[in-house]
């Protein structure tokens, strides 16, 4: 019996088998979803590397090699021209291009229900890039010999691609990851790195703003380059290179904010000092001023300041108390420090004969530290002491009640009195109601009670007591 009991040894293998499957066509969904940004942004630079060899009238033999190239250049990949180094990229070409990953890898959500299935989605993003950039590289390293484009460092070359679709992926899977257990990250580290978002984002809002008022301010330096951009096409292409390097110069307005300074090859631009140097050419550049540093530049500093003591704000409104407060901020001011050193090292680079273009990470990171570790501990401590709740006052001893007043007795019984010279009424001749005068109304204040003579009174007919 104990044998018909058991269920069979094929159901055991059943499930396994199922699951396997299901597994392996999660796999492959994961990849091909890998696999849709990189043929999509291959396919749009393919577009314009050869709308604009047709524009120039340039043949099409090394096509896939600029293709290859241009692609590579989208992923932050360093690019070497000949003798020349070309590693200042457009941060907004890669920015579209993480937007797409993250989009991509947001449909996945319903095959992701654990840490296992969040790993499989998050390499099955990557493998189809890390294919995508060894074609390129091939193509490339064939081109070399005939054009001037010369085969970048593999493991550099592997290390961004990678960087990039890991960064999207990772964006676009945060809400279907499970929740972390606070045995291992307590719940303020979680809530400082929300924190850590909300400076980042107010600090690239204020540089952006900050960008485009000098280019207000100086646009009558800008319209000259661009009027040398040899006809409506050259001005249009250059157009077209400002927008997509503005998020560069967003991300040096900001250093230059924090106290940091733009390096410019052999030159710098800070709020102290502006040291002459050879200006790329970019129309945005051409926005940078030229002159000496004025004073008042200085007052400039007031905006990370402002910032900074808005996300101690933001700490302590996610804290419950104000240690708890102050550490969520330092760790904030970490995170931003970090985030500072990555985004200057992604937003400069080698330009040409001109040199390096760009913030100095390490300073970028240590002024960013050192203004929110000051500010941020501040705007939290401030915060936490303005919301904290005052100590209860002690109850104070309850009154005796008072006694009742003699007018309120008074006016309690003269309803009663009322009453009884309403009931005799009943036995006198009906009469036209006689309308009383407002001088024979009397307060019930005014009332006392009636005695022996009132009574009597009080039980005559009415006509003879009108007399």
């Amino acid at each position: 019996m104990s044998l018909l009991a058991d269920p069979p040894l094929t159901s055991k293998k059943t499930v396994p088998a199922d699951r396997q499957h299901s597994e392996a066509a999660d796999v492959r969904a994961f990849v091909l979803a890998g696999l849709r940004p990189s043929g999509i942004s291959l396919l749009v630079v393919a577009v314009l590397i050869l709308l604009t060899l047709f524009a120039g009238g340039a043949g099409f033999h090394d096509a896939a090699a600029y293709i290859a190239a241009a692609w590579l250049a989208l992923h932050q990949v360093p690019l070497q021209l000949g003798a020349d180094a070309l590693g200042l990229m457009p941060l907004a070409a890669t920015a579209v291009l993480v937007g797409v990953t993250s989009r991509t890898a947001r449909k996945l959500s319903s095959h992701v229900e654990g840490w296992r299935d969040v790993g499989l989605a998050i390499a099955g993003m990557v493998v189809g890039p890390i294919l995508f950039s060894v074609l390129a590289l091939v193509v490339v390293g064939q081109a070399s010999v005939e054009s001037q484009l010369n085969t970048p460092p593999t493991l550099s070359m592997l290390g961004w691609v990678a960087s990039v679709h890991l960064f999207g992926a990772v964006i676009g899977l945060r809400r279907s990851m499970p929740a972390i257990p606070h045995s291992l990250v307590p719940g303020w580290v979680v809530n400082a790195g929300e924190a850590t978002r909300y400076a980042t984002r107010l600090l690239f809002l204020a540089g952006l703003l900050a960008a485009v008022t000098v280019m207000i301010v100086r646009w009558s330096a800008v319209e000259s380059f661009m009027a040398a951009g040899h006809g409506d096409g050259g001005a249009f292409g250059l157009t077209v290179v400002s927008l997509l390097y503005l998020p560069n110069m967003a991300v040096y307005a900001v250093g230059v904010l924090c106290g940091s300074a733009i390096t410019l090859g052999d030159g710098s631009i800070s709020l102290f000092e502006v040291a002459q140097g050879q200006m790329p050419p970019l129309p945005l550049m051409a926005a940078l001023p030229e002159g000496p540093a004025e004073t008042w530049w200085q007052s400039a500093l007031l905006v990370p300041l402002f910032v900074a003591f808005l996300t101690g704000r933001k700490c302590a409104r996610l804290s419950e108390g104000r240690g708890a407060a102050i550490r969520m901020a330092l760790v904030a001011s970490v995170g931003c420090s970090v985030v500072s050193v990555l985004i200057a090292e992604v937003s400069g680079g080698v330009l040409g004969a001109i040199g390096y273009v760009g913030l100095s990470p390490a300073m970028f990171g240590l002024s960013v530290f050192v203004w929110f570790a000051m500010f941020a501990t501040l705007g939290a401590a401030f915060r936490v002491r303005t919301k904290e709740p005052k100590a209860p006052k002690p109850a104070k001893p309850a009154k005796p009640a008072k006694a009742v007043e003699p007018e309120v007795a008074e006016a309690e019984e003269t309803p009663a009195a009322a009453e009884d010279s309403a009931e005799k009424p009943e036995e006198t001749p009906a009469e036209p109601p006689v309308e009383s005068k407002p001088e024979d109304k009397k307060k019930p204040a005014d009332e006392k009670k009636p005695g022996l003579v009132g009574s009597v009174v009080g039980a005559l007919p009415i006509p003879f007591r009108k007399k």
